[in-house]
């Protein structure tokens, strides 16, 4: 497969979770060097997506999101930033993902 394929694929697996709104969704930000990792918190084994992000936008996300803080709790969006991430999405770059 294309790795512009899979870097789609990947980008569309985080938006549909940052977008879902189901009671059991809860994700939290933490910061990197290079960009973000969003975990979502699961019962047997979390998540993780990781994503580059140019340094100005990662300053600006952590002048109003704490690292580690929850961004989605209980399907609630928790934080006004939550627009602004999804806003950002074109600039998301090597997105991974694993779980730990």
């Amino acid at each position: 497969m294309s790795k512009y394929f899979l870097n789609w694929y990947r980008k569309q697996l985080l938006l549909s979770l940052l977008k879902n709104r189901s009671k059991n969704n809860d994700v939290a930000l933490f910061f990197s060097d290079r960009g973000f990792i969003i975990v979502k918190m699961e019962k047997k084994a979390n998540i993780c997506f990781a994503a580059d992000l140019p340094e100005f936008d990662q300053e600006y996300l952590k002048m109003y999101i704490e690292d580690g803080q929850f961004i989605i709790y209980g399907g609630q969006a928790q934080t006004g930033m939550m627009r602004f991430l999804l806003k950002t999405k074109a600039k998301w770059t090597n997105i991974v993902i694993w779980k730990d």
